[in-house]
């Protein structure tokens, strides 16, 4: 094995081991089943992530880690671009989550603001 592949091995299986962030900072928001049927006025009792950052940083990694797999698709062995890759794809699942959860928690957050309007 060159040289090359041990560090792109290297790179995968942290990516692997570490990759993910929104997976484990990103917190739910209480199931719909649980939310207020109306706006009001009241602080939300369940804590939840609404920020953007952990899946953007997520995408961050996904985006790094394509790149090298781009970049090295013309490598002596092809299993260097393979574990980039490879080692991608949890990292850009978790950005999904991330998106996903931290939408929801915003719209949960919604229902909690106070319109002066009214």
């Amino acid at each position: 094995m060159n040289v090359t592949c041990k560090r792109a091995l290297a790179v995968g299986l942290l990516a692997l081991a570490f990759g993910g962030c929104s997976f484990k900072l990103v917190m739910p928001p209480p199931p719909p089943s649980e939310w207020p049927s109306a706006p009001t006025n009241v602080a939300p009792l369940e804590r939840c992530t609404s920020s953007p950052f952990p899946p953007m940083v997520d995408t961050g990694a996904a985006v790094v880690l394509d790149t090298l797999a781009i970049v090295e698709r013309n490598a002596k062995t092809q299993v260097t671009p393979i574990i980039f890759a490879a080692a991608s794809l949890p990292v850009i699942a978790s950005a999904i989550y991330g998106f996903v959860v931290s939408a929801e928690c915003r719209r949960y957050q919604r229902l909690f603001e106070t319109n002066p309007n009214q």
